[in-house]
């Protein structure tokens, strides 16, 4: 957990801890909060495109406007909610105050940071690296629970004297050493005293040697994944092995992990298209007393897990339950009456050449001359050859062929000269 100041707040019957973040512009809540909310509770998401900087600079990964992100605590209290519910910081109460209501902070995780000083003066040719000694300022051995800490440069110094602070990992005592490097054409001095970056505690540190555990070297992943990284590495070498886990780590989200892990999304939503035909309504079938029960736990069980909701409308159809392999059963829906009634829109993508490219203009004369090569009509006869047949009007038979999937298919096979399969001549 970050350190700062928490308090205590309720999504959806989640309980959970928000940071208060002065500094935060917008309230975020962890991804893994959302989603952990009932489908049927769950806000419409919608996509974004603006980018959001945390306190040290990285980019957090943005995945909706909600500002839900991928963090590393369930929440940020930020700057937009505090200032609609005009809301007040007391630190030495620890509350936090909304309109009429008083609610306690809590704080947690290690605190502060210690500014760096120059301990020296310190004098840094052109194009010079260079080690010195710094002290911490305000720092007591006897009293600061500051072990091991990271030293960052402070921007305000690399602005003002051109010079870079290289981050290290120190062993925090009254004077640690600092690596700095002038990058000017001319000497850069930095007198004693001046504040040239900060120290703050770091929580864990591996030291990377040859024996080093393969627990910190590899991510860990969930057992339905490390079967899959199992099953599908025993011809693979170590390293090819590394990167599909790591593969898997960076995507996880999107394997269901169980038949309860079901993603769903608003960006798009789906339309079936039955045009001017009137709904489809299956009379219902009496159902055998042996599957009638686990007909009513398919339905209970998807009615949980938001997959289907209850609704009223002159559209039926009927149920089947398929017996799989493992004995277990599939809910199934009879929609051969409503696919017969619906209008598709798949099209054939054109294999032809690109005619702006200049790639083979002249493919049609490797075509055999009683397939596509027509004579050029008389001028008078132009108004013969043309088809009208109320939408395409006016153009000619052979920009007609080109135009139908069909014939643009078949033609495609005649320049490849490859023999088609009978599964893409039915299609």
């Amino acid at each position: 957990m970050e350190a700062g100041a928490y308090i205590d707040v309720t999504v959806h019957n989640q309980p959970t801890k928000f940071l208060i973040d002065t500094g935060a512009t917008v309230t975020l809540v962890l991804h893994a909060l959302f989603f952990r909310i009932q489908k049927k509770e769950r806000a419409d998401l919608e996509p974004i495109t603006q980018v959001i900087i945390s306190a040290n600079g990285t980019e957090l990964n943005i995945a909706v406007e909600a500002l839900v992100a991928d963090l590393s605590t369930d929440g940020i209290l930020g700057l937009d909610f505090m200032k609609k519910n005009d809301c007040k910081i007391d630190l030495q109460q620890e509350t936090l105050q909304c309109k009429n209501n008083t609610y306690p902070m809590a704080f947690s995780g290690k605190i502060g940071c210690y500014r760096i000083l120059a301990a020296e003066n310190i004098s840094i040719p052109p194009g010079t690296e260079t080690f010195s000694r710094s002290r911490i300022n305000d720092y007591d051995t006897s009293t600061s629970k500051l072990q091991i800490g990271i030293i960052e440069p402070c921007e305000k110094f690399v602005k003002r004297d051109n010079a870079l602070l290289a981050k290290t990992l120190v062993e925090a005592r009254e004077h640690v050493p600092i690596r700095l490097l002038n990058v000017s054409n001319t000497v850069t001095t930095i007198s004693a005293g001046t504040i040239v970056g900060e120290i703050s505690p770091v929580a864990d540190v591996i030291t990377m040697t040859k024996n080093t555990s393969k627990e910190h070297t590899n991510p860990k992943l969930d057992n339905e994944l490390q079967n899959l990284v199992n099953e599908a590495s025993s011809h693979l070498s170590e390293k090819q092995r590394h990167q599909v886990t790591n593969c898997l780590q960076q995507y996880k989200s999107l394997f269901a992990l169980s038949d309860n892990d079901l993603g769903c999304t608003s960006i798009v939503r789906h339309r079936i298209n039955t045009g001017s035909n009137s709904p489809v309504k299956q009379p219902p079938r009496r159902t055998p007393v042996s599957i009638r029960e686990k007909i009513d736990k398919h339905i209970h069980n998807m009615l949980e897990r938001g997959v289907i909701e209850p609704s009223e409308g002159p559209w039926s159809s009927g149920i089947v339950l398929v017996k799989k392999k493992d004995g277990s059963t599939r809910f199934c829906v009879d929609y051969r009456r409503i696919n017969d009634l619906t209008h598709r829109n798949a099209d054939a993508l054109s294999r032809m050449p690109c005619e702006q490219c200049g790639f083979e203009n002249d493919w049609e004369k490797k075509l055999p001359v009683n397939v596509v090569t027509q004579a050029p009509p008389i001028e008078s006869s132009e108004a013969d050859t043309c088809i009208n047949d109320g939408i395409n009007e006016n153009k000619t038979l052979l920009v007609l062929q080109q135009e139908d999937e069909n014939i643009s298919l078949i033609k495609t096979w005649l320049l490849n000269g490859k023999k088609p399969l009978f599964k893409e001549i039915g299609e």
